[in-house]
């Protein structure tokens, strides 16, 4: 798996993100997560958006995660 660290532009803003990609070779499936916003504070046992992603990669798809607004 690859992780490429990405910068998107929105309203003049600068977005960061990552996108996990599968071992090369063949075509993959894509797939945006766009993260809520919690109503709770965040669990410190939860490893977040990141290891979801590459949970996805592994599955398959190449996964791209952002943070909205720069946040």
């Amino acid at each position: 798996m690859e992780v490429r660290e990405i910068r998107l532009q929105a309203d003049g803003l600068e977005l960061a993100g990552e996108v996990h990609v599968p071992p090369r070779g063949e075509v993959h499936p894509g797939l945006c997560i766009c993260h809520g916003i919690p109503a709770t504070p965040p669990d410190p046992a939860d490893k977040g958006y990141t290891l979801l992603a590459q949970r996805f990669c592994h599955g398959g798809f190449v996964t791209l995660i952002f943070n909205f607004r720069g946040t």
